[in-house]
């Protein structure tokens, strides 16, 4: 199911690559790992495929193609997928994405040097508190966020279909805007050295055991190799509710231990 090794767009249009714009800073302190709540032992195993593409929107480029607001994008394209794992369409306007980019990052478009970029390590908390804003201006929250160890591809699979999905923070290769443009998916570890930083959302895995992910208003396929070289950031934004919808068994999980984290990111 879901698109094929490409990734397949949710587009009309050609792929046209944007701009990058992540930034990594340390990790918080109050920033949680997956493996405080979530027991990968007790957890069902995610099915070999996976994936929500139906409903999907067009995802749209949301201001990238010219300003660094890849995080911002990001969190726009997994609320619209989020949404369609519902059965819903949610939608984002450039106008709202980018406004939203402004007050997470301080960018004034009357100052070109504004354009710098999201630190992915602090916008999980903006995301949390305060909200982006989707094209009918209603803010859109999160009710907590977890960490993921780098280079556990398992994990990352397991926490992608148990939370519908993460976020992912890559140091881009020097090809990786030429292979997205002519439709190759991003795969192997020798396209060089990481590169200047981009948020992508991922959604599932295709039949072809590539990763599937949102970027540039397109999907695109991401492979094993590729991801354990070039990826740098992992977190994963969680709706308690979407995550108690998958009937978890409670023994792999700990609700109480999840919910009082929620409260306390909240102060």
């Amino acid at each position: 199911p879901g698109p094929g090794h490409r990734g397949g767009p949710v587009s009309d249009g050609p792929r046209i690559a944007g701009k990058r714009g992540a930034l990594f800073g340390a990790k918080p302190a109050h920033a949680a790992p997956f493996s405080a709540f979530f027991d990968a032992a007790l957890l069902p195993a995610p099915p070999a495929s996976f994936g929500h593409y139906a409903n999907l929107p067009e995802l749209g480029m949301l201001g990238n193609d010219r300003l660094s607001d890849c995080v911002v994008a990001m969190a726009a394209h997994r609320l619209m997928y989020w949404n369609a794992a519902a059965g819903r369409r949610v939608e984002f306007s450039e106008e709202n994405v980018i406004r939203t980019y402004r007050e997470v990052s301080g960018y004034n478009p009357m100052i070109p040097f504004s354009d710098r970029g999201v630190d992915m390590s602090t916008f999980p908390d903006y995301w949390q508190r305060t909200g982006v804003l989707d094209a009918a201006g209603e803010r859109h929250r999160i009710d907590l966020w977890v960490t993921l160890e780098l280079g556990n591809w398992d994990n990352f699979v397991l926490a992608c279909w148990l939370f519908d999905g993460c976020d992912m923070g890559v140091g881009l290769p020097q090809d990786a805007e030429a292979m997205f443009s002519a439709g190759h998916p991003w795969w192997g570890p020798s396209h060089g050295d990481q590169g200047d930083g981009h948020g992508v959302a991922a959604y599932g895995v295709n039949s072809k055991g590539s990763l599937v992910i949102a970027t540039w208003g397109a999907l695109q396929a991401v492979d094993r190799a590729w991801w354990e070289k070039y990826t740098v950031w992992l977190d994963c934004p969680v709706s308690i509710d979407a995550l108690g919808a998958k009937e978890i068994s409670p023994e792999g999980y700990d609700r109480a231990a999840l919910l009082a984290y929620a409260r306390k990111l909240r102060q």
